[in-house]
């Protein structure tokens, strides 16, 4: 409307005007309409000319106006060096404002690749000065600098004076807080290797206060500090060897443990540290005791001297015969297998080369997800650490821009009653008392009509079997959705399934209970998590009294979207010729399988970030009467779009697991769905763990499985 009246030319024109605060405002009054236009890249018209007359009007508007037009600056993409350059030059004066809202938004302008380096060493001293204002606004900072710094990790490596500042808080009272402190130490020598060094001095002067916690805490830190840089900082194993007997926490006993048996050939006194923890091996935790089992196999393989050997008998001696933790044993009896049979494959398998690690980055956001934050630095969404469509109500245009895509948009909005029914209201099978609200709703001039059969492309089909036998294995049965007596003698069965065309849906069985011919069928579906529609209306021969009808009705993603959980129930509204114009509503559980989308496919490294980030579980046994293998659940599960992430993980072991991974459409957002199927062959039951970031995905999917795998 805004643009059919002129309003959008009239605020372009006012962007000339000489008042900064006319072209501020006109500025923000074209971002708030470009979030809501068709066509969004063409809302403002950011060319040269343009961005001139906006940098022009930076200097002397207000600071909420230069947030403005910075946040409209950022979406501008230079076609030449020289127009990069300029804006470049006249935006980097913003990182010395005082308003941290506008050094933030100024930071989404700076993204020029080729001065990469040199525009991230401006940035990092206006970042750190955002750390000298009020606590709430040190948290907002922190939260932007948590963003930025995953982007350009180098950014703060000039800029890390916080090393003494976890020093001190690690003589604070409060252990637990103690104990992140040094976790924290450990976080930046693993994540900066300039810092390793100086994190390691730190941490020994720790160990030396001799204070029981901070010291058990520093030994498990620097164990992972040795596996991020093998072979740099053994020097300092003395230092720990002599803080033995302060250990009595599980994690710090087993880190103590590692060390001294990967560099057991570097600790001249190794056989007899060990040996003081085999004293109490029975008692010890099973962490501490598998550790410790491993450890002593290593000193053998490294030292095969007399000492040695009557260690690892007296080790594989109790955790074979005087303990009953079967993880323990098993591993015992294969490593007392391999050191009798074939001492080089042991050393393979023992002193193999293992890869180094890195900093804890599971809970990272991955790089398309990273750069929507970098999009949204200074709003709610950079401090929340989620994208707007997850805690905004939906708007399919404004989750393309977040997330840079482009295309047309789809009809989202159905006019009328039925969209403003409560999302969670449940509706009767039945008439509703007066049909009047409805009759814009229904009319069907939204939705164009087709006749059935008339092409292979019409987007109903008259079925002579609506279900058949391929799909039996994975939908529910068809079942009665509408009742004759509370359908004025309409009777409608059916059930959602997808079609060959990856689409879902509506097989329907349309039986006319009257004396009278009915047709001109017409069905609304009301907002719901899939954001489920009818492609188009029906339109076909009368259906004789006495009769029944079978068709398809094709659906699309297209409907209006619930909010908050993800929910199965579909209300669905329709009406027919001959019946006085009633309006007739029933329920229907939408079977999650019938519009898993086909991307649904993961790499199973980005299926652990997922599976470690998402919110909702569900997790139930599912007994079955035949025992799967996992390559037949694997071959099932991929005709639902529900892929398999990686290769089972066939074993000698009882036990293996499959990871799966499938997406499905809305209520926000198209949604990651995460499965890991455990196989227990002893006792013929599937453990089905599920997880997802809406609630209700999790139990959908569970119900969709079982249904196939009670098919099988």
């Amino acid at each position: 409307m805004v643009t059919e009246h002129g309003f959008v030319d009239h605020l372009r024109e006012l962007l000339d005007d000489s008042n900064p605060m006319v072209v501020a405002n006109s500025v923000a009054a074209l971002a708030e309409i470009r979030e809501k236009s068709c066509s969004p890249d063409s809302t403002v018209g950011l060319d040269s000319k343009v961005v001139h007359k906006l940098l022009a009007a930076l200097n002397e508007c207000t600071e909420w106006g230069q947030v403005f037009i910075l946040d409209t600056l950022s979406s501008y993409v230079s076609q030449g060096d020289q127009g990069a350059e300029r804006v470049i030059e006249r935006v980097l004066p913003r990182l010395q404002h005082a308003n941290c809202a506008v050094v933030l938004s100024a930071v989404k302008d700076l993204r020029d690749p080729a001065r990469v380096q040199q525009l991230v060493r401006k940035l990092a001293p206006s970042l750190v000065t955002l750390l000298s204002a009020e606590a709430e606004i040190q948290y907002v900072a922190l939260r932007n600098i948590n963003l930025i710094i995953q982007k350009y990790p180098d950014i703060l490596k000039s800029e890390v004076k916080v090393l003494l500042e976890f020093k001190e808080y690690s003589k604070e009272v409060d252990v637990e807080f103690v104990k992140k402190a040094v976790q924290a130490i450990g976080r930046c020598a693993i994540s900066i290797e300039q810092a390793a060094e100086r994190c390691i001095s730190v941490l020994l002067e720790l160990i030396e206060t001799k204070v029981n916690y901070v010291v058990q805490e520093s030994i498990v830190v620097i164990k992972h500090i040795f596996r991020r840089y093998p072979n740099q900082y053994e020097g300092i194993i003395e230092c720990l060897c002599d803080s033995l007997d302060t250990l009595d926490e599980p994690e710090a006993k087993s880190s103590m443990i590692w060390i001294i048996g990967e560099y057991a050939e570097r600790i001249d006194n190794a056989e007899e540290l060990l040996e003081a923890f085999l004293d109490t091996f029975l008692e010890e935790t099973p962490e501490v005791q598998l550790q410790l089992l491993t450890s002593t196999v290593k000193l053998f393989l490294k030292k095969p001297a007399t000492g040695p050997q009557i260690l690892i008998q007296n080790v594989l001696h109790q955790a074979t015969i005087e303990t009953d933790n079967p993880d323990l044993r098993d591993r015992a009896f294969v490593y007392w297998r391999l050191l009798s049979s074939d001492p080089e494959s042991a050393k393979d398998v023992v002193l193999a080369m293992k890869p180094t690690i890195r900093d804890d980055l599971t809970n990272s956001p991955q790089t398309e997800l990273l750069q929507g934050f970098l999009r949204q630095l200074s709003t709610l969404s950079s401090i929340y650490h989620k994208l707007p469509p997850l805690f905004v109500p939906h708007d399919p245009l404004r989750t393309r821009l977040l997330y840079g895509q482009s295309g047309e948009t789809k009809n989202t909005g159905l006019d009328g009653s039925l969209t403003n029914l409560h999302e969670n209201q449940e509706i009767v099978s039945g008439k509703k008392a007066n049909p009047d609200p409805l009759v814009d709703l229904m009319d069907g001039t939204n939705l164009k009509e087709e006749k059935l059969g008339n092409s292979k492309n019409a987007d109903t089909i008259q079925l002579a079997d609506p279900v058949t036998n391929e799909f039996r294995l994975f939908y529910p049965s068809e079942s009665t959705l509408l009742s004759a007596d509370k359908g004025a003698g309409l009777e409608i069965s059916g059930v959602i399934m997808r079609g060959e065309d990856n689409l879902p849906c509506y097989s329907l069985k349309l039986t006319n209970h009257t004396s009278v011919h009915i047709d001109h069928f017409q069905f609304q579906f009301n907002k719901n998590s899939f954001m489920l529609a009818p492609c188009s209306q029906l339109q076909y021969s009368k259906v004789a009294p006495n009769e029944s009808f079978r068709c398809l009705l094709r659906l699309s993603f297209s409907g209006s979207s619930s909010e908050k959980t993800a929910s199965p129930w579909l209300q669905v509204a329709v009406k027919s010729s001959h019946q006085c114009g009633e309006v007739f509503y029933f329920n229907d559980r939408v079977p999650l399988e019938s519009v898993l989308l086909p991307e649904g496919r993961l790499e199973y490294e980005k299926f652990v970030q997922l599976w470690n980030c998402a919110t909702d579980e569900y997790v139930a046994q599912c007994q079955m009467s035949e025992l799967l293998t996992p390559e037949a659940v694997i071959r099932a599960f991929d005709s639902l779009n529900v892929f398999a992430c990686s290769p089972a993980s066939f074993s000698e072991s009882d036990n293996s697991s499959v990871y799966l991974s499938a997406k499905a459409p809305g209520p926000h957002e198209e949604q990651w769905i995460l499965v890991k199927i455990t196989f227990t062959s002893t006792v013929g039951y599937l453990e089905i763990s599920s997880r997802s970031f809406i609630k209700g995905y999790a139990d959908m999917i569970y119900n969709s499985l079982r249904r196939l795998l009670l098919g099988l």
